[in-house]
């Protein structure tokens, strides 16, 4: 038995037939056309070379027939079941029936008045080049006639001119349609090739073996090369002269385009330097892209795109050597304040210490007063001074931030304790409160801590002229285990800071507004101090205040107990 006896043969169901059938006529896009010459003429000549009678094109569709051309009749549409034509298809040959009342395929017990009007009936299948029997050409008589041979064999060549009428009109169609699509694919290639010339960025495309192919006027610019030049010239061409981003030689294989085609990786935004052959030097930034053909894994060409970024380059050193330049000013300034700073203090100290020495001997109420104001001023002095030293180690990235065990409670009593006798003399309501919570030991920076909530209670109280100043201390345990979350908040009923001023008091030499210059005195520098020291610390200091309400600041730390 051969092999192709043995495979079993797949059966084609009535139903994938008429499916096919159908997809064929409706392939010629005819049905519910309107009418055409060509076909009435035909159906025409067809019904005169058998001696007359009603010729008819029909197409069997779905559940319906539909008349495309005709001799003489009043419908255009019938229903397909039972119907002349719908037989025809279904036949082996032509479909003959000289007198449909006796012929014993249409005969029913049916009287004289109800008997078909189509007595006598002519057909031939309508059968394009694919085998589908899509409809059928006919003539049809309303007495009985007897047909010839040359009768059924002349319809017969009138059926097949028909059906190769159909296709050939259906060619005609997709030809013209064949011409659209090649006239708008040419009209999009010469768009793109417009494009392509009249781009600004450089485009190279380059085969397997990194030959160029094409290339627009840009990229011989951008190279400095004439176009003459580029066209077939090579990625490993020994005249190429290019340097990689940092100045150095670039060689063969770290080219994008033959990293490209070794890896078959985009390679994107890779900077390099041409030195281009009249002088000087051009750098590109540069995107090179595989092409793939069908299922091979290697690229077969790439596609590589430059812009020139020789002025965008210079812009950007040029703005790192101002940046730098800036760095080093800054440096000055930070190592020219911590040196006047530690120059002033030292003498400064001598002053407040021999202030302090002479108040300790008999004076009178003049001379007393003298010292007091040498002293307050001169504690004010080491104050402006000791602000410059902090915020100059902070610009220089000095501050170092320390973790030693201090108990928080006695913390903040301590520091608060400074400031109540003050409160009492401007005759302010001074509160402290630590709770039992807050009774713990924690592990942290202590001198920082102490040093943010000084300048926070100083503040507080200077700014005050009459009600309340309080601090607030709370303590909870964080998601991390062993680690606390703190908020110490102090609350003043003083001046307020408007919504437009709050950002400013956090910059360095910068206060609420002039007015409270002249009215506080200050440098503007405690809390910019403070934010930084408590940033280094991983902890943060906020601010809530309307003017006329008073202000709070919140110290929030996270610290291990």
């Amino acid at each position: 038995m051969k092999l192709d006896e043995m495979r079993p043969r797949r059966r084609i169901t009535t139903e994938a037939i008429e499916q096919a059938r159908l997809k064929a006529l409706r392939a010629l896009e005819v049905l519910d056309s309107s009418p055409e010459l060509e076909f009435t003429d035909l159906v025409v000549e067809a019904a005169r070379s058998v001696g007359g009678g009603v010729g008819i094109i029909s197409l069997v569709d779905a559940d319906r027939i539909w008349i495309k051309a005709h001799s003489g009749l009043k419908v255009s549409t019938m229903p397909r079941a039972g119907a002349f034509c719908d037989v025809t298809i279904r036949s082996d040959g032509p479909l003959v029936v000289c007198d449909s009342a006796v012929d014993p395929r249409f005969v029913s017990p049916q009287d004289e008045a109800e008997r078909p009007a189509i007595r006598a009936y002519l057909g031939q299948p309508l059968v394009l080049s694919c085998g589908a029997r899509i409809g059928a050409l006919s003539v049809i008589d309303q007495a009985p006639r007897q047909w010839t041979e040359d009768d059924v064999a002349a319809i017969g060549r009138f059926a097949r001119v028909a059906a190769r009428l159909l296709e050939a009109r259906r060619d005609e169609r997709e030809y013209r349609r064949a011409l659209e699509t090649v006239a708008e694919l040419n009209l999009q290639n010469d768009q793109a090739e417009t494009a392509f010339a009249a781009m600004g960025e450089g485009v190279i495309l380059q085969d397997r073996d990194s030959v160029i192919l094409h290339y627009n006027a840009s990229a011989a610019r951008l190279l400095g090369l004439s176009e003459d030049a580029l066209l077939g010239r090579s990625s490993m061409d020994p005249s190429w002269s290019l340097v990689d981003e940092d100045g150095a030689p670039l060689g063969v294989d770290q080219q994008p385009s033959m990293v490209c085609l070794r890896t078959g990786q985009p390679v994107l935004g890779f900077v390099l330097g041409v030195n281009l052959p009249e002088g000087g030097r051009r750098w590109l930034s540069i995107n090179s892209l595989p092409v793939f053909r069908g299922d091979e894994e290697t690229p077969f060409r790439t596609v590589t795109t430059f812009a020139d970024i020789t002025e965008t380059r210079r812009q950007a050193q040029a703005l790192q050597a101002a940046l730098e330049e800036a760095r080093r000013a800054n440096q000055a300034k930070s190592d020219f304040l911590a040196n006047v700073s530690h120059e002033l203090r030292t003498p400064l100290n001598g002053i407040i210490s021999m202030a302090g020495a002479i108040a300790r001997t008999p004076l009178d109420a003049r001379q007393r007063e003298m010292i007091d104001l040498i002293v307050s001023s001169g504690t004010s002095l080491e104050q402006i001074v000791s602000d410059l030293l902090d915020i100059s180690k902070i610009e220089a990235g000095e501050v170092q931030v320390e973790a030693a065990p201090f108990h928080l409670g006695e913390l903040v009593r301590a520091v608060t304790g400074l400031f109540g006798s003050r409160a009492a003399d401007k005759g302010l309501e001074y509160s402290v409160d630590v709770p039992a919570v807050a009774e713990r030991m924690l592990l942290g920076d202590s001198l920082k801590i102490r040093q943010i909530l000084s300048n926070l209670v100083s503040n507080a109280v200077k700014f005050t002229t009459r009600g309340t100043v309080s601090i607030d201390l709370s303590v909870e345990e964080s998601a991390t285990a062993g680690v606390f979350d703190l908020a110490i908040a102090v609350r003043d009923s003083g001046v307020g800071i408007a919504p437009e001023h709050q950002a400013a008091v956090f910059d360095r030499f910068q206060q609420a507004d002039l007015s409270t210059t002249r009215r506080f005195g200050g440098t503007g520098l405690g809390l910019a101090i403070s934010r930084a020291l408590a940033e280094r610390m991983g902890g943060t200091i906020t601010l809530a205040s309307a003017p006329g309400y008073g202000s709070t600041f919140t110290l929030g730390l996270s610290l291990p107990g």
